[in-house]
């Protein structure tokens, strides 16, 4: 079979986070992961918080100000009904 060349790489400094998304006890996550997977390589990392990780600040803010922001509504956009 052909190898995947796009990865996608999840990175938390929250260990809950990563124990939710790895453990497959929800059928939803683990559909989610399986289909992701299908199309990449998929890691998960947990990187503690304030360990000097370069951008991890600006990584929070940036998810900060996300998590405050409406979705967008560009046309072709999944967003779930």
């Amino acid at each position: 079979s052909q190898q995947k060349s796009t990865m996608a790489v999840f990175l938390t400094d929250a260990l809950s986070v990563l124990q939710v998304l790895t453990n497959n006890k929800l059928p939803h996550i683990a559909k989610a992961r399986h289909l992701l997977s299908n199309n990449c390589r998929v890691a998960f990392h947990w990187i503690p918080a304030q360990c000097g990780v370069p951008g991890i600040e600006q990584a929070d803010t940036l998810a900060k100000q996300g998590a405050h922001t409406e979705p967008s509504q560009e046309k072709g956009a999944n967003h779930p009904s």
